[in-house]
């Protein structure tokens, strides 16, 4: 319409008249287009943020999980593996897996019956017999698969693999976590001479010596204590106690470390030297989360969230907690669109920049509209 006035003007100048309301359209519609842009820059900054440090699930994943919340199929785990996030490409090059491999590989149901005979390498110690590892200063724990808990779904999207040597290799979808049914190479924990491992649980609120087994109550006080033992002629130089407490700390909050170090959730006390046949020991005090925590059991791992803390020191102490409510695992929808941060950020600024060359051309247009009529007030006299 705007054009059609400008072109009948010279034949029909008392058309500069309606001049003015098209500036006042132009100058509302770029009102709303600079906020517009507003928002699409401060959205653009939230996707930057998001695609340099990308949400990770909480309620879904566990501490026990390898990758954090799983991956959503192969070119996700291809990620991982290539940017080795988490160890993950150290880890699956200890099983004789290339990153490579994950490009071509496909998502399979796996029912639990197929399992017999396999290993999970996982980050979290439950129970002995296991295997510890340790890779750039983190322990992984490789153990026989065991479906004793009803928590366990029935299914599980697993991505197969063949390493070199013609050995099947499984990556569990929903945790990251690696099956199979050999041992992988990676370094142990500990080797050469390695001290005995033991803890022991008590609580000082209702005088039971052994807490183990039993069943606590919110607020109620509970006193750990982590024994290790040096069965040999020779001393142990340099040890320090070190225990992964992910799974305690779903339900407990640490009140005394006694004289320890907490990092994210494991908790470590100054090394030393335990000499021929003798012991070494600390302590630590919880006290049970009041209300207790309602999550649901994190699909991935049926013993997390599961109303009883576990403790592994060597042995398993478990203490249980008051069934006051329903607890459900936790379901992960994987049949939605995944659209990656940095694709959602290049869409933003793709809007953005199409925002701004609509403000651009608002703003020639209102100085043309202005040109016009000074060109015109100044041939009218």
């Amino acid at each position: 319409m705007l054009k059609k006035l400008l072109g009948n003007l010279a034949y029909n100048p008392s058309l500069i008249d309606g001049l003015p309301s098209y500036e006042r359209k132009l100058k509302n519609e770029q009102r709303v287009r600079l906020l517009a842009l507003l928002i699409l820059l401060c959205m653009a900054v939230l996707c930057f943020f998001n695609a340099i440090n990308p949400a990770k699930p909480s309620l879904s994943s566990s501490p026990n999980d390898l990758i954090s919340g799983g991956f959503q199929g192969p070119s996700a785990a291809a990620y991982d593996c290539s940017n080795n996030i988490d160890n993950y490409g150290s880890i699956l090059s200890g099983y004789g897996i290339s990153c490579n491999q994950l490009n071509f590989a496909n998502l399979q149901n796996l029912r639990l019956g197929n399992l017999k005979g396999f290993y999970s390498l996982s980050q979290l110690p439950y129970s002995d017999p296991e295997r510890s590892f340790s890779l750039n200063n983190q322990a992984y724990y490789l153990r026989p698969i065991s479906f004793s808990s009803s928590n366990y779904p029935r299914t599980y999207p697993v991505i197969w693999l063949t390493n070199q040597s013609g050995q099947s290799v499984g990556l569990m979808a929903s945790s990251g976590n690696v099956i199979s049914n050999f041992i992988p190479k990676l370094a142990p924990l500990c080797s050469g001479n390695c001290p005995s491992h033991y803890v022991a649980v008590r609580t000082e609120n209702r005088n039971v010596p052994n807490t183990n087994g039993s069943t606590a109550k919110p607020g109620d006080l509970l006193i750990y204590t982590f024994v290790a033992t040096n069965h040999s002629s020779s001393p142990i130089k340099n040890f320090a106690i070190s225990v992964n407490l992910a799974n305690l700390l779903a339900y407990g909050s640490i009140v005394n470390t006694y004289g320890g170090h907490a990092l994210n959730n494991s908790l470590s006390w100054p090394a030393t030297t335990i000499e021929p046949y003798q012991s070494t020991s600390q302590e630590m005090a919880v006290t049970i989360k009041n209300p207790i925590p309602g999550t649901p059991i994190s699909s991935s791992d049926s013993n997390y969230f599961d109303l009883s803390m576990n403790v592994t020191y060597g042995n398993s102490v478990v203490v249980h907690l008051p069934y006051s409510f329903p607890k459900f695992i936790e379901k992960i929808n994987r049949n939605l669109y995944n659209i990656s941060p940095w694709a959602g950020l290049f869409a933003v600024v793709g809007a953005t920049i199409y925002s701004g060359y609509f403000i651009l051309r608002n703003y020639l247009t209102k100085e043309e509209i202005r040109g016009i009529k000074k060109d015109y007030i100044n041939n009218d006299h």
